[in-house]
């Protein structure tokens, strides 16, 4: 199969999931292009992108920043492209189709940039993506489209795009959808539920795992991680408040560690020296993949107080470490977790969740046999090899069916008759 993924960052460390789905299909011997919006800017990027040369088979829209210039540079454009693409560029203006990447010439700059004629199946990430990958087969070329969906961009289509993902759902012959809770998100929003699957978020568990030599022996600190953008739907000030009534219920030194990076750093911030948590919460930034795996092998309790979470693949990376979770029973969160190595509460609810951390913190044999439990239950059931055989399957079985009902048309007689 010849595959292009079409995805709005990349890399992005933060989306490992894209990444391990295009070395999985490298690794089975498919031919695998990435077209993206944007090159992220992060210092540190996964081994993988080298080990693959994945950016020398990368291509970026990079439409110009300013909107006045993107506005007058893009008949210039027009005018160079083939005339082959003009109703591609023609169609990508359609605001009542493909709204904002239409009116901000998104849409009409990645057209222009990206030669997608030549593929068995795009598979895009999120779905403004999907309608660019719907404004393509609209365009007359014909290829097999596949639109994966996950927390964010639901969200987005709950609050502020409306029903603006009909082009994807109509024209994917699959919608692929993380946890059973987007699923359901989706079909509320129009997608045909006979085109959703339910397709695992999976991890690389040779990967996430601590050696024993790892594993601190400092019992008389605790260490609690959280990994994830400091944004709103993540929680992190409701962690921080039941941090503060932790540390005030037990005798236990108490260090509470951030990783990741975002717009409410400066008000996380402030709220932790208000609370007097200045030398008990550690920012500590972004991290790659493998600073990442160091921290959860440093951390005695994984903390994810989201608000809102579509699934939560890094609950599968704590656990896959053996770390005990605590979390919120919102989203997709369930699905992610195991009963056996997982404290669920309501979110929002700080002392809830401090009651959680207090009931962890004081028992170091529980937060060992839950660890356990939740490696087992990763290995079990979200091991990237078996995930990446599920999507091989899938992306087979979509170009048998096309290549059959091709084929049927093609020798079905006019009027129904053998002529």
């Amino acid at each position: 199969m010849k595959v292009a993924f079409l995805v709005s960052n990349f890399p992005k460390n933060s989306e490992t999931f894209v990444l391990n789905q295009i070395t999985g299909l490298l690794d089975r011997g498919h031919e695998v292009n990435v077209f993206a919006r944007y090159e992220p800017t992060e210092d540190r990027i996964h081994r993988e992108v080298d080990e693959y040369n994945l950016k020398e088979s990368t291509t970026y829209s990079k439409p110009p920043s300013n909107k006045l210039i993107r506005l007058l540079y893009a008949p210039i454009k027009a005018a160079q492209a083939p005339t082959s693409n003009i109703r591609l560029l023609l169609n990508s203006l359609k605001i009542n189709e493909y709204g904002r990447d239409a009116l901000s010439l998104q849409a009409f700059y990645m057209v222009l940039s990206f030669d997608l004629r030549d593929y068995d199946l795009i598979f895009c990430h999120f779905g403004p993506n999907g309608n660019i990958g719907a404004l393509i087969r609209r365009s007359g070329i014909e290829v097999n489209l596949v639109t994966m969906f996950h927390g964010n961009d639901v969200r987005s289509a709950v609050n502020r795009y409306g029903n603006g993902y009909a082009p994807a759902f109509e024209e994917s012959d699959m919608l692929l959808v993380n946890s059973k809770f987007n699923k359901k998100k989706l079909i509320g929003l129009g997608a045909d539920s006979e085109k959703i699957r339910v397709h695992p978020i999976a991890i690389d568990t040779r990967k996430f795992q601590c050696p024993n030599n790892k594993r601190r022996r400092d019992y008389d600190k605790v260490i609690i991680t959280t990994v994830g953008r400091l944004v709103e739907e993540k929680g992190h000030k409701f962690a921080l408040e039941a941090i503060d009534e932790a540390s005030q219920r037990t005798q236990y030194d108490i260090e509470y560690r951030l990783i990741g990076s975002g717009p409410l750093e400066s008000d996380l911030r402030r709220q932790a020296r208000r609370l007097g948590l200045e030398e008990t919460v550690i920012f500590c930034g972004q991290r790659s993949r493998s600073g990442v795996i160091d921290e959860l092998c440093q951390s005695d309790i994984f903390l994810l107080p989201s608000v809102d979470e579509g699934f939560g693949t890094v609950l599968l990376e704590a656990q896959s470490c053996q770390l005990p979770i605590v979390a919120t029973r919102t989203g997709g969160i369930p699905e992610a977790v195991d009963n056996n190595s997982s404290f669920l509460v309501d979110s929002q609810n700080s002392k809830a969740i401090a009651e959680a951390l207090i009931s962890l913190i004081q028992n170091p044999a529980q937060r060992k046999s839950m660890g356990k439990a939740g490696r087992r239950f990763v290995v079990e059931n979200y091991t990237i090899e078996a995930a990446n055989d599920l999507l091989e399957s899938r992306f087979k079985t979509i170009l048998d069916n096309n290549v059959s009902n091709s084929t049927v048309q093609d020798r079905t007689p006019q009027n129904g008759t053998d002529g």
